[in-house]
């Protein structure tokens, strides 16, 4: 439903990186097939419903729910598919943030704020 890049400083930091990549799926089309995680809920997050899941055994992996910010979503990391075809994202999310030593490919929509 939603397949992006956001270089926003909350995703810097979520990420451990210059930017994350994020694909918002609906969430009545995502289900768990095996496993448990464990969920943290970020402080002083501006919604303060937004939860994040991730594997208690290596921390990695997981998903995310944006809570009253986007309803009834889950996000995923793009780079969890681990799969080289995967569908490129198709805008970034606070370009104007971003490293100052980013830079990509033209044809990618660049919007500055949310």
């Amino acid at each position: 439903m939603h397949n992006h890049v956001c270089t926003c400083t909350r995703c810097q930091r979520a990420s451990g990186g210059a930017l994350a990549h994020n694909v918002w799926f609906r969430e009545e089309n995502v289900r768990i097939v095996s496993g448990e995680y464990s969920v943290w809920y970020p402080q002083g997050e501006t919604t303060p419903d937004v939860m994040k899941a991730f594997c208690p055994i290596c921390g990695g992996g997981g998903f995310s729910k944006s809570g009253t910010y986007f309803p009834g979503t889950v996000i995923i990391a793009g780079g969890t598919f681990a799969d080289p075809s995967f569908p490129a994202p198709d805008h970034v999310h606070w370009w104007d943030n971003r490293p100052h030593w980013i830079d990509l490919a033209e044809p990618i929509k660049r919007l500055a704020g949310n």
